[in-house]
């Protein structure tokens, strides 16, 4: 069940519904991006979140950064899309290296 619904969010550019999103990743890209405190604590959960898609997918996405690579990313679809959730904007990057290669 758990893999199913890591599987679905990792498909869609969106987290399907029915998950539940904790800590930073609930929050706009616009909260994550007000202070110093939560950008460090956006870092941690996006490199926790990250590494939770990868190890349900058996995967190695991302594999041709690091984690402030990583970031950076994530902060460019913020900086597009302010209202967008962190949770979102970490799986349309996920995809997009996913779908690269990388």
């Amino acid at each position: 069940m758990i893999a199913a619904l890591a599987s679905a969010a990792v498909a869609s550019a969106a987290p399907p519904a029915q998950v539940l999103t904790l800590g930073a990743g609930a929050s706009s890209c616009a909260s994550w991006q007000r202070s110093a405190e939560s950008q460090a604590a956006g870092l941690q959960w996006i490199a926790g979140y990250w590494s939770g898609l990868n190890a349900m997918a058996e995967g190695k996405v991302g594999h041709s950064t690091d984690v402030e690579g990583l970031v950076m990313e994530v902060a460019n679809v913020c900086a597009t899309e302010p209202s967008l959730t962190l949770s979102h904007a970490v799986a349309r990057v996920y995809i997009r290296l996913r779908e690269a290669g990388r």
